[in-house]
């Protein structure tokens, strides 16, 4: 069995070489070759204001004979309002706790452990760059961001290789920060990209919106977006309300939302959220795999003002299996891997 750190992963599979990836599991899933379960979320009580939570992924790509498990280990320090909880991980030792375990569909084998870390970011901002290449306007040149982390890092230039941007607008609430990442994309991807000072100048006009804020609540109205506009959200919370009522054209992430089994006092992080939007009619969403599948249109009217995100349920666990598988290919011809003798983790005995 193979083992991958972030760094090795990064190494072999940067972020420019994903997009094909993550679209071919796409397309997997659409066809029913790429399968996953719901997100699993078992959350125990530690205190007041901490609780563990295990978190599983599971999915498997027929087409490379390998499944697999995501799984995080984390103790998260709640943080509860009136209408929100919010968890933030916390450790004593810096370091935190994310794998992805692959096995072989031929033998039943393990075959490699990952760090998930990278991997998951990449799962969510190509699924966001694809969301724009298949439901923005053909003509779409401007970007409005709205965030600066490592998610809007990850973003835009996954999103200048399907979109001609002439533009990118860069909304962060701390004014060097976005000042910072705004000189990154002129000198990186020698993008015209300029920072602004509030939400509202970045999305007024902006073709194509994309969120990276992970706020429990809007940031932006849906009076500021352009009719033809197409919006990317990180999370559904980040949107208002009215646009999913008023959107023409719903694209979910996924079809099923976490499953979440909780102590008494716990897991209402998960719990609380409601499963879709208020007014959206689940009837009405159609999801990601199915538009790249070419089970169902994307936009069919360049006045149409499309939406994608976590609407009716989270990204599938097979895009993070086919991600590790592809770094393990990598890594197999680079030599670059740790290795751990199968026999290690194999028994003589039936389970």
């Amino acid at each position: 069995m193979l083992i991958l750190g972030n760094d090795d992963i990064r190494r072999i599979l940067p972020i420019s070489e994903c997009l094909e990836v993550v679209e071919s599991a796409w397309h997997s899933v659409g066809q029913g070759k790429g399968l996953s379960t719901p997100r699993i979320n078992l959350a125990v009580a530690a205190n007041e204001n901490k609780e563990y939570v295990l978190k599983r992924w599971d999915g498997v790509l027929t087409s490379r004979g390998i499944t697999g498990a995501r799984l995080t280990s984390s103790v998260l320090a709640i943080h509860r309002s009136d209408q929100h909880a919010v968890g933030q991980p916390v450790t004593d030792a810096g370091r935190f706790t994310g794998l992805i375990l692959l096995f072989s569909t031929t033998t039943g084998e393990p075959i490699a452990l990952l760090h998930d870390a990278y991997l998951a970011r990449i799962a969510v901002s190509a699924s966001a760059a694809l969301a724009v290449k298949w439901l923005a306007r053909s003509s779409a040149d401007t970007l409005a961001m709205l965030g600066a982390g490592r998610q809007a890092r990850d973003q835009v230039p996954l999103i200048a290789s399907v979109r001609a941007l002439r533009e990118v607008r860069i909304f962060h609430p701390v004014p060097e920060i976005r000042e910072r990442f705004a000189l990154e994309l002129q000198a990186q991807l020698g993008l015209a990209a300029h920072p602004v000072a509030a939400p509202r100048q970045a999305v007024e006009g902006a073709a194509v919106v994309s969120t990276a804020s992970s706020s429990p609540f809007p940031v932006f109205e849906a009076e500021w977006l352009a009719e033809d506009c197409h919006v990317s959200l990180s999370r559904p919370s980040e949107a208002p309300a009215n646009l999913f009522v008023h959107a023409d054209l719903l694209v979910t992430s996924g079809q099923e939302h976490p499953i979440t089994i909780a102590t008494l006092g716990a897991g209402d992080l998960w719990t609380q959220r409601p499963t879709s939007p208020p007014g959206v009619d689940a009837g009405h969403v159609v999801s990601l795999d199915q538009v790249i599948a070419g089970r169902v249109c994307g936009r069919t009217d360049e006045q149409h003002l499309s939406v994608y995100g976590a609407i009716t349920g989270h990204l599938p666990g097979v895009l993070f299996i086919a991600l590790a598988a592809e770094a393990l290919a990598r890594a197999d011809r680079a030599y670059i891997a740790h290795k751990v003798p199968n026999e290690w983790l194999l028994q003589e005995e039936v389970s």
